[in-house]
């Protein structure tokens, strides 16, 4: 290492912590603080009070779309080597609620106006 920082993280999330690993791989000296009792940002894993071993579910990021994040992929199968669950993206019958109205994704795809989106003309209809 040519140059040696001291690096100080306040409430890193996931990005942050990792950032943090690979600056301390590289030699320099990294600290995090963080305000809460737990750090991970926005991922939260809700377990069972009376067993906590036991995970109930998720209550912060649902998934990490991996094929689009290739470094988080790397990161999670090569240097963690983590078990992964293939994240079903629902089907037709699957359910959606958004702004009060309950819809299946068939119908949320035929129309998605039903919505009510406060959206410009060329961009009404459109799903992506």
């Amino acid at each position: 290492v040519i140059f040696s920082f001291f690096v100080i993280y306040l409430r890193p999330g996931a990005a942050g912590l990792y950032c943090g690993i690979l600056l301390a791989e590289a030699g320099h000296t990294v600290t995090i603080f963080e305000a809460t009792d737990r750090a991970g940002g926005r991922i939260l894993t809700y377990r069972d009070p009376k067993n906590p071993s036991k995970s109930i579910g998720e209550l912060g990021a649902m998934r990490f779309p991996l094929g689009t994040h290739p470094y988080l992929s790397k990161l999670i199968r090569e240097r963690y080597k983590l078990t992964i669950t293939e994240f079903p993206g629902g089907d037709d019958n699957a359910f959606t609620y958004i702004n009060g109205i309950l819809a299946t994704n068939k119908q949320a795809r035929e129309n998605p106006d039903m919505f009510q989106f406060n959206t410009s003309s060329s961009e009404r209809g459109k799903v992506r």
